[in-house]
């Protein structure tokens, strides 16, 4: 039986389709971020291996470019069978996620393990959230405050959170007082900075594993000095 951890995310499923679809190519990671940026997407070689990784998610305009660039379709960089999970709690069936995005079905049956939520209840999150934030981050402009709202939800950050003690919401704020960005940002820039394109996705695990284990110490650090 397929269990929910052997469900990859429409994230890794475009990465895993680029780097076969890249390697049929013949074409390094670099070669590939500078036809990309020939055809007006800026992304750089660190940005591509994110993507290979599975760390990075890819705008559907991204999708689009990225599939002419590789000669291929957006069907092609969403190849693959059986379920894959569109968020942490919503999951279909890969095949009729790719009909529906091309327009050969009109809908997708989403399954979802999230019980739907009262809406005062969704009401006291949000202050209750608001107040946090102003703990955390007093005089965070809007801006980052949404964008560290958001990074909270990142897997990086959340394992994080589970390593250190401390919510999801913590480590992304101390992250982006840091660093100005997200861990999970911060962490795939380092990467792609350290890996070279032939390196094998053992070698990059590895070297995230590393570079995790050292902005974390440098959070920790932070927090002891607050």
């Amino acid at each position: 039986m397929e269990t929910e951890t052997e469900q990859p995310t429409i994230t890794a499923v475009v990465g895993m389709n680029l780097r076969r679809l890249r390697e049929a190519n013949r074409w390094t990671q670099d070669e590939t971020a500078r036809l990309l940026r020939y055809a007006g997407l800026g992304l750089s070689q660190s940005a591509i291996v994110a993507i290979e990784a599975g760390t990075r998610s890819v705008a559907l305009g991204e999708l689009v470019v990225i599939a002419s660039t590789l000669g291929a379709s957006v069907e092609d960089l969403l190849a693959g069978d059986g379920s894959v999970m569109l968020s942490r709690s919503a999951k279909a069936d890969l095949p009729s996620v790719r009909a529906f995005l091309v327009g050969g079905v009109d809908e997708v049956e989403i399954d979802s393990a999230t019980p739907p939520v009262p809406w005062p209840a969704i009401v006291a999150a949000s202050k209750a959230q608001a107040a946090r934030m102003k703990r955390l981050w007093p005089g965070a402009r809007p801006a980052q405050i949404v964008a560290a709202e958001r990074a909270a939800d990142l897997a990086a950050e959340r394992k994080a959170a589970r390593s250190l003690g401390i919510p999801p919401l913590e480590v992304s704020v101390r992250a982006f007082q840091l660093w100005g960005c997200s861990l999970t940002d911060k962490r795939d820039s380092l990467v792609g900075e350290r890996t070279d394109d032939d390196a094998s996705p053992r070698r990059v695990q590895a070297i995230k594993g590393r570079i995790t284990r050292d902005l974390l110490t440098e959070i920790q650090t932070a927090m002891e000095r607050n």
